[in-house]
């Protein structure tokens, strides 16, 4: 019996999967996990043999999952499901054994899960860990050219049913909201399940600064930062918000821009 792990953090894509992989004879449904933190704790704890892997998920993304998994010596066959053909190249290249397009049907997850039972049996778990090792290499300094050529890496972000490309440059500002962030651009205000840690994370490469505990920004869109006396201060952005510094954020908001303006 084969041991299969879902992961992907909208629940009727997890229950599909699932129906799909609970009418094959030959496999046990292990678990399912909604979030990329939480998919690394369970191939700890499952050690599962197949895993069903979404990119695009909070705290953590599928291409993380497989990275943690292998610092810790877990390297199942991956099979990638996602909205967005775009991450098909870097999908294969981490040695996924398939990639599937949302909303996948059910003959052609289990075509998948076939395909990832047959190379368990030909490959050992020390291959597979050495193929995907030397991948997520080739992708870091993939990740760092493209850094360095200033290649824009946009962002996918899902609200309401609907998945919009934002790129960084776009982003004024990100405020948490309980199990939320609200994503305030020029355009238009996103609300996308994550926290200000994990976009804090994300955009530390694109001019991104914490200046509130529940508040991130781009430094490019601030126009001065505002004395509002008792070492109380406020940031203004080009477009006329203003928005509070947190007091122990207070140093680090006075280093990154200089006191543009002290006049209220």
């Amino acid at each position: 019996m084969y041991k299969v792990l879902i992961v992907d953090d909208e629940a009727p894509a997890r229950g599909r999967l699932s129906k799909a992989v609970r009418g094959m004879g030959h496999v046990d449904v292990v678990g399912e996990s909604s979030s990329g933190e939480d998919a690394v704790a369970m191939l700890a704890r499952k050690q599962p043999d197949v895993v069903f892997l979404d990119i695009e998920m909070p705290h953590g993304d599928g291409f993380y999952v497989v990275e943690e998994g292998i610092k810790r010596g877990f390297s199942p066959e991956v099979i990638f499901v996602t909205a967005f053909d775009r991450f098909a190249v870097d999908a294969f290249e981490f040695g996924a054994i398939d990639y599937l397009l949302k909303p996948a049907e059910v003959p052609r997850i289990r075509i998948a899960l076939d395909r990832a039972i047959e190379r368990l049996q030909q490959r050992s778990a020390n291959e597979r860990a050495e193929k995907m090792q030397a991948f997520i290499e080739a992708r870091r300094a993939k990740l760092s050219e493209n850094q360095n050529g200033r290649e824009r890496e946009d962002l996918w972000l899902k609200d309401r049913g609907q998945t919009h490309r934002v790129a960084p440059a776009e982003i004024l500002f990100i405020e948490a909201d309980r199990d939320y962030v609200k994503i305030e651009t020029s355009a238009a205000t996103y609300h996308v399940r994550g926290t200000i840690a994990d976009f804090e994370k994300r955009l530390a490469d694109h001019g991104f600064l914490r200046i509130h505990r529940s508040l991130i920004v781009q430094k490019d869109v601030v126009s001065s930062l505002i004395s509002k006396g008792q070492n109380a201060f406020e940031i203004k952005l080009s477009d006329g918000k203003r928005l509070t510094v947190g007091r122990s954020y207070n140093k680090t908001a006075k280093e990154a821009f200089g006191l543009l303006s002290t006049a209220s």
